[in-house]
């Protein structure tokens, strides 16, 4: 479940990298389009799949502030 939800989108993220970079050097905007999930009840049998999204989630979010403070 961590690799489809985590692992997979991230090694999206790193193979897409470098054509995002050479887009946003020359100009262009780029995005990347995370899709997720919210889980609320926190029912003990989905602990594994709400900790694979939320860590979607902020690895998304590191992301976005990572590239804000490369490209600014």
């Amino acid at each position: 479940m961590f690799d489809v939800n985590v692992v997979g989108p991230l090694r999206m993220i790193q193979g897409f990298a470098p054509a995002l970079s050479k887009s946003a050097k020359s100009g262009s905007r780029s995005k990347i389009l995370n899709i997720g999930t919210v889980i609320t009840g926190g029912a003990p049998w989905h602990t594994g799949y709400a900790s694979s999204k939320v860590s979607h989630l902020l690895f998304a979010q590191v992301y976005e502030l990572t590239r804000r403070q490369l490209y600014k």
